[in-house]
């Protein structure tokens, strides 16, 4: 079963902390996390895209670039047992799944 998709665009550039216009962009330019639509048009993101698009504001702020974010992302769900992201797949948050740069230094 698919997540279901909760969350308007707006709220979720302020989860993110990112401008609307950027999740419309990443969507367009990379089409990796991609909202079902209301039927209204709107778009609505389940709980699993917000944390993919977290992940790559994280590594934003590590100072990768967005494409080469979106890259890693696309490489971590290219991993076996990973739905694609447009089929509802989830984001694995087991030990040994952290993103580089994003482990607790001690």
């Amino acid at each position: 079963m698919a997540p279901r998709a909760l969350f308007s665009i707006g709220t979720v550039a302020r989860m993110v902390g990112v401008p609307v216009a950027t999740l419309r962009t990443w969507e367009d330019r990379y089409g990796l996390v991609v909202p079902e639509r209301s039927p209204g048009g709107q778009r609505l993101f389940s709980r699993d895209q917000v944390e993919q698009l977290r992940l790559v504001r994280a590594q934003l702020a590590l100072g990768m670039t967005p494409a080469d974010a979106h890259r890693q992302l696309a490489e971590r769900f290219d991993e076996p047992g990973h739905e694609p992201m447009g089929s509802g797949g989830t984001w694995r948050t087991d030990a040994g799944a952290s993103w580089p740069g994003t482990a607790e230094q001690e």
